[in-house]
């Protein structure tokens, strides 16, 4: 699922600019004194995707309460979210689909209604960091079946394993040596949840890195609650 506002490329504007002319990189930053409509529309979609931010407003001259942000799907209203007094900031959230953001006198106006003197800001929502790092999968894994014949078979049950016919409770029993045996290296061998390292892709002049820029990504969980150190390396 991504955040379909942080792909400038889907959107164009109103005079056909893809991607929105007013575009900075970072936020879709739109002056009004020029009495110009706003909406920006998204070309493309895909399934999962969201359109979520915040928009910051700054009107100048008359503003009424009844100016809301509509998210327009197909000349419908699907949300709204009303822009009340003349300077605020809203968040939004929305499904993606192929449709338009703009600025309109009422909730119910399929279009862009507004002319008016000021500014609109509308930033993507924050990605949430991730504090896991890429991790190597390569390790020999087995499973519980190939786990309980090694051990019958080192408990002189060879030819059972070979006939796939152990003893009655010897599966059960073997089980819980396998499971314990799992317990005391998780709680002894705490490398998998302590240590997680992170790779930034360095650029001229830049001098700060945050988490959230990290390139690595991993689905194993970091247990915050063992950590005993946290640092810097710098080369080796």
């Amino acid at each position: 699922m991504a955040n379909a506002l942080n792909d400038p490329t889907k959107w164009r504007d109103l005079a056909d600019n893809q991607p929105p002319e007013w575009w900075d990189g970072s936020a879709y930053t739109w002056s009004a004194g020029r009495n110009n409509w706003f909406a920006i529309q998204l070309m493309t979609a895909s399934s999962g995707d969201t359109v979520a931010g915040r928009v910051s407003f700054d009107g100048q001259g008359d503003w009424t309460e009844d100016r809301c942000l509509n998210w327009i799907v197909g000349g419908e209203v699907k949300q709204s979210w009303p822009l009340a007094g003349g300077t605020g900031v809203v968040d939004f959230s929305a499904p993606a689909e192929v449709g338009m953001l703009a600025l309109a006198n009422f909730a119910d106006q399929g279009y862009p209604t507004q002319q008016y003197a000021g500014t609109l800001t509308i930033e993507p929502a924050a990605t949430a960091a991730s504090y896991n790092c890429e991790c190597d999968e390569g390790q020999p894994t087995v499973t519980l079946q190939d786990m309980r014949n090694r051990l019958a078979r080192r408990l002189g049950f060879a030819v059972q394993v070979s006939m796939g016919a152990l003893p009655p409770g010897m599966p059960e029993l073997l089980d819980d040596f396998i499971r314990s045996a799992h317990d005391f290296m998780y709680h002894r061998y705490s490398v998998m949840r302590l240590r997680r390292m992170f790779t930034w892709d360095l650029a001229a002049g830049v001098r700060f890195y945050d988490v959230d820029g990290n390139v690595d990504d991993c689905p194993r969980v970091l247990n915050p609650d063992r950590l005993e150190w946290v640092g810097i390396s710098q080369g080796d």
